[in-house]
């Protein structure tokens, strides 16, 4: 009895819809689905290229349908080859060098022999196995092997052990799945559209194309050129040592890395828990604090949005001036493609390059009067938290697509 009991548990999800009980059965992968292999036709017989037939390689596997490939095969190559024909709606999965990207196809097509394709069985959703691969790929990954790139056969595919409940549940699955997928599509491309109003915005903007008016609706006075060095200094970080390094210690150090997209990126970072003695003011990082990135990628910047940070060598702070410029209006102007390759094309040294405090200090700036510039700023603004909003609520749903599959 306890052992039936400890096996029901072993074979039952604990999340489930209504209407749905008892166990999953076990199964190997073989068993729902056929493990079909590719090939490539003879590269040197010109009647095997350029014909109807869509062709795969592992790295055209980006998305979840597929109906188009960057090279064609004919029938005759396909014929002539181990490029099997595959029906619409099989699962197409990479299983060498990128082992486990994963699609449908919506058409016929072949594969190279970087896949080993599922074509599933009748009662199977080949839409909640593709779910079920997408969510197992680190066991394809584990079970690889091979000296020159790593491979996963058709043999070791067909052996896996998979949990497999009824065809209807399989559908109500992955009919939910389906859905939370074209939710988080819709989020990104919501948030696409507000990026690329932001570009135009920043165009127009910058080339003065739209201009903005006082209270009274006067226009504000000609914009001014300055380099950045006139209303903004460059502060440098401290090279902490690495043996004061700590888990999750209570200060953050900022390296280049954490310089990214506009926003401080703080995945992995070093620690400590003891400020060094010699540590300046202005390298105890503040909320609102803006950076640039010295070496490797240069010339990204960031706002700090966090406390406890503290800023480490080949980071720089920019601080404005104040009374001079607003800092939300030079940051919107310094976070741009054309600040960044300015920066690039001064970068020095080898395999990673580096810009100096002058190199930032002697950007060219157009300055327009403060007050245009607080309007700029809170447009721009307006708009990047409309961006980070949509940006946060795709990471939500993310990790709750996640948690729903495991």
């Amino acid at each position: 009895m306890t052992s039936k009991i400890g096996k029901l548990k072993k074979n039952i999800p604990g999340l489930r819809f209504p209407g749905f009980e008892g166990e999953w059965e076990e199964k190997r992968l073989g068993e729902v689905a056929n493990i079909v292999g590719g090939g490539t036709p003879d590269t040197t017989v010109k009647n095997f290229w350029g014909g109807e037939v869509v062709w795969f390689t592992p790295t055209e596997i980006k998305q979840k349908y597929l109906s188009e490939s960057e090279r064609m095969i004919t029938k005759e190559g396909a014929t002539k080859s181990s490029a099997t024909v595959l029906p619409v709606g099989t699962i197409l999965f990479t299983s060498r060098a990128t082992i486990g990207d994963v699609g449908i196809a919506t058409i016929e097509c072949t594969t190279n022999q970087g896949f080993q394709s599922l074509v599933v069985h009748n009662a199977q959703s080949n839409e909640f196995w593709y779910y079920w691969l997408v969510q197992n790929k680190k066991e394809f990954i584990r079970r690889a092997n091979g000296s020159t790139f790593a491979e996963i056969s058709g043999k070791e595919v067909r052996k896996i052990k998979v949990l497999t409940p009824s065809f209807p549940e399989q559908q109500k699955i992955a009919a939910f799945l389906t859905a939370v997928d074209e939710w988080i599509e819709n989020l990104k491309a919501q948030k696409g559209k507000w990026e690329e109003y932001k570009k135009g915005l920043l165009q127009k903007i910058f080339s003065q194309e739209i201009r903005f008016k006082d209270e009274d609706g006067n226009e504000f006075p000609d914009w001014e050129e300055k380099r950045l060095g006139e209303v903004a200094d460059v502060k440098h970080g401290y090279a902490f040592k690495s043996e004061s390094y700590v888990d999750d210690g209570e200060y953050s150090i900022v390296t280049i890395s954490n310089v990214q997209n506009g926003r401080l990126a703080m995945g992995q970072t070093s620690s400590i828990n003891v400020l060094p003695k010699d540590m300046r003011k202005h390298q105890s990082l503040l909320v609102g604090d803006m950076l640039i990135s010295m070496t490797g990628n240069v010339g990204r910047v960031c706002i700090v949005d966090q406390e406890g940070c503290l800023l480490n060598q080949r980071v720089g702070k920019i601080v404005v001036e104040k009374n001079i410029a607003n800092d939300q209006f030079v940051f919107q102007k310094l976070n741009s493609q054309k600040f960044e390759y300015r920066m690039r094309s001064l970068a020095q040294g080898g395999a990673q390059g580096n810009i100096s405090n002058d190199d930032i200090r002697g950007f060219i700036l157009p300055l327009p009067s403060m007050k245009e510039q607080q309007k700029i700023a809170a447009i721009l603004t307006t708009v990047d938290e409309m961006i980070h909003s949509h940006q946060e609520r795709i990471v939500r749903a993310e990790e709750w697509k996640k948690g729903l599959m495991q």
